[in-house]
């Protein structure tokens, strides 16, 4: 997304730039005409506004750069606000988006037969239909197994609903699962979730939570005490919660008794050589008919082979008696529940806990709570992983910092090479927090998360609020060159600055708009760009006409002007000429 993103943005300003160098000047010689003509209604009105608006940001400028303590422990508050509300707004990898479909998984006890899942898919059905308005429903269809390729395992099966167009219906698909999910819990004889498939990222539930340990005993112990966590949680912050090992698979454990097989001769390779070709199958010879070669195969019919009881019908021969041995005389069976698979996260032994954030909260607080719940509960020697798209969002919360970081840096030294200075972008570099103080809110006011979407938003709000700064500071430098005293040359630059500010500021507020009204498809992703565009750019307009002048002032004032060798050597050259 950052790739996709930064290819987008380097292309839009690289063409925005040689039209701004090349068509623009052109089209202003043709349309805009000289003269002193008489200004209409409209430019009138909006002078004397201007003039007004500049008249009283002078008096305030005035007044601040006399009082420069107040403006700096002003952005030392912005700055603290930065990181409290960083740390404060809920986080996930991505928004919930409203796809106009989702599915509910269904999962029946080990053992259940195609015609059994077939009947309770009749009965889930009519249940998860009921809960859409007559407008909102448009076909529904049943897979079983859930997954192709399931080996037979037909005690899963996936449901798909699907939704009329967002124009047609008020409600979203997330609204209509928190109705449908406490109705798919009263469902006896089948775990049933409902689940909302992601907008970008892998397929599954969002919370996918890996605990590794050294075996399998103390995996079930621990999974078990975090499962009771969870469902003792005064506010539970995870719903449909499930894991991948369970004991659900019948299995029967064949125990010999050696002592017993030592005093009738039996050897254990021959008992498991009965086992195996009676109970499976072993090849044993080939055979040829009529050019063709057949295998010949060796096992129990289905009708010798379908209980316990049916071991007293397999004899093995005794190296000391004559008389074959019933084989239920020499082995004990019992009857065990054991998981279908065992397995691995990083080669390490690992249970997967899987599940959904409750209505109302994110995915960053459930892997929060699994993560610190985890660290209390479980001993030292576990090992935690994520897998899914909880994965993706721990590592894209880890880049983004990387990449915030690394952009301000290249801004800086991109700044520092054209203003052929350190001072003068540092000052420059100062909106950018101004910026992030209006994106925080802006989150916060609208409900939005810190996602993906709006990360880029954010790192896009460095070129944003940096550009007020350059128009203040680079039109300072000028006046200063030209020999302007560096108080007036400061007061003057961001009072003629003013309106170009405030033209780019509101032009790019009011492009953001659409975004914040965006519905349908994808609207949520939009909503938090926007929010963080809109509210951002809105900020740093503001602060950056308060903050940056008094940074000026404070930092730049024993800097000489960046041209000021070359201007005083015009001046001794034309002295002496």
């Amino acid at each position: 997304m950052f790739t996709e993103f930064a290819v987008a943005m380097s292309a839009a300003v690289c063409f925005s730039c040689l039209v701004a160098m090349s068509l623009t000047p052109l089209m202003c010689s043709r349309l805009l005409k000289g003269g002193s003509g008489e200004l209409s209604l409209l430019e009138r009105g909006v002078d004397w506004v201007m003039a007004r608006v500049r008249n009283g940001y002078r008096m305030l400028l005035n007044g601040i750069t006399r009082i420069k303590i107040f403006t700096v422990c002003f952005f030392a508050v912005i700055c603290l606000f930065v990181v409290w509300g960083w740390q404060s707004i809920k986080s996930e990898y991505e928004p919930i988006e409203d796809r106009g479909v989702f599915f509910v998984m269904v999962t029946a006890p080990e053992g259940t037969g195609f015609y059994a899942m077939s009947d309770l898919m009749k009965e889930i059905t009519p249940i998860s239909v009921s809960v859409f308005e007559p407008h909102e429903f448009k076909w529904g269809m049943i897979i079983l197994p859930a997954f192709i390729g399931a080996n037979g395992a037909v005690n899963s099966a996936r449901l798909i609903l699907d939704f009329m167009p967002w124009r047609e219906r008020t409600r979203t698909s997330s609204q209509v699962v928190d109705v449908l999910r406490p109705l798919l819990d009263k469902v006896p004889g089948a775990r049933s979730l409902p689940d909302l498939p992601p907008g970008i990222g892998t397929r599954g539930k969002p919370v996918q939570f890996v605990i590794g340990g050294p075996d399998y005993k103390d995996l079930l112990v621990w999974r078990d005490l975090l499962m009771a966590k969870i469902k003792n949680s005064e506010n539970p912050l995870l719903v449909d919660v499930d894991y991948d090992f369970k004991e659900t698979t019948p299995q029967f454990h064949v125990q010999l008794n050696t002592e017993r097989a030592a005093e009738l001769g039996v050897s254990a390779g021959a008992i498991g050589s009965a086992m195996e070709i009676l109970l499976g199958s072993k090849r044993v010879t080939t055979f040829v008919d009529r050019g063709k070669e057949y295998d010949v195969m060796l096992q129990a019919t289905l009708d010798q082979r379908a209980s316990p009881t049916d071991l007293a019908n397999i004899y093995v021969r005794s190296k000391t008696n004559p008389q074959p041995i019933p084989l239920d005389n020499l082995v004990t069976i019992k009857e065990v529940g054991d998981a279908a698979s065992l397995n691995r996260f990083n080669r390490v032994r690992s249970v997967t806990i899987t599940g959904n954030p409750a209505p109302g909260h994110t995915l960053g607080e459930a892997l929060e709570f699994l993560k610190k719940t985890a660290d209390e509960s479980l001993p030292n020697e576990k090992q935690l992983g994520y897998k899914g798209l909880s994965k993706d969002f721990m590592d894209s919360s880890g880049s983004m910092l990387f990449v915030f970081a690394i952009a301000l840096l290249i801004s800086y030294l991109v700044l520092a090479a054209q203003f052929e200075s350190f001072v003068s972008p540092s000052i420059v570099m100062l909106t950018v927090p101004l910026g992030m103080i209006g994106a925080l809110a802006g989150l916060w006011y609208t409900g939005a998360t810190m996602n993906i979407y709006s990360q880029i938003g954010i790192i896009m709000l460095i070129g944003l609020a940096a550009k007020n700064g350059i128009l203040i500071v680079e039109f300072a430098n000028q006046l200063r060159n030209q020999g302007h005293e560096f108080r007036e040359a400061l007061i003057t630059a961001a009072c003629l600055r003013l309106r170009p500010v405030l033209m780019t500021g509101i032009s790019t507020v009011f492009g953001a708009i659409p975004l914040l009204l965006a519905h349908g498809a994808g609207s949520a992703s939009r909503r938090c760009l926007g929010a963080v565009v809109l509210y951002g750019s809105l900020s740093a307009c503001l602060l950056t006409l308060i903050v940056v002048p008094t940074a000026y002032l404070l930092l730049a004032k024993w800097q000489k002007p960046p041209n000021a060798n070359a201007r005083a050597l015009e001046a001794e050259e034309k002295h002496y000429a």
